[in-house]
């Protein structure tokens, strides 16, 4: 995988290779904080088009803009 510049988004992750269905690529990283500081943490930031944040089951959420990695520019839209 690399990271790389995108033409639709900006950024985007691209294979080098073939992969398999279901192949494990990344590990999303980045800073488990509560749902309610990410909330006011997006509001600060303002509109920006796009949130580092990932939703985890147990009612945390990874911020990867703090210790993050490439997997942030997984799934963008």
């Amino acid at each position: 995988m690399v990271v790389g510049r995108s033409s639709m988004h900006g950024r985007g992750v691209f294979a080098l290779m073939t992969l398999e269905p279901g192949e494990r690529i990344f590990e999303y990283k980045g800073e488990p904080i509560a749902w309610q500081a990410a909330a006011r943490q997006h509001r600060k930031q303002g509109v920006c088009g796009h949130t580092d944040f990932f939703g985890l089951t147990d009612g945390r959420v990874i911020d990867v803009g703090q210790r993050g990695n490439g997997a942030r520019w997984l799934n963008r839209r």
